[in-house]
């Protein structure tokens, strides 16, 4: 006995002709992937903006933290 999730069970041909299909599309795109020649800097460089980012969102959550500490009922 098979347990049930509200799902119907899934024909055994339309299981075949999907792997049939994705079989074939896998052929199509059987090539090699190629990445800039500067990858490594490209990936070192989102890392710092995504660093300085996140710094900046941190600087502003602590002052409005800050401000609501000060002021908890003046939210203007």
């Amino acid at each position: 006995m098979t347990a049930s999730i509200g799902m119907t069970p899934t024909p055994k041909s339309s299981v075949a002709a999907s792997g049939a299909a994705t079989e074939t599309s896998g052929r199509q795109f059987d090539m090699p992937i190629e990445f800039p020649a500067n990858m490594r800097e490209l990936a070192r460089q989102a890392v710092a903006q995504t660093r300085e980012n996140y710094e900046q969102i941190e600087i502003a959550a602590n002052e409005l933290g800050e401000h609501f500490r000060k002021h908890p009922f003046n939210c203007g």
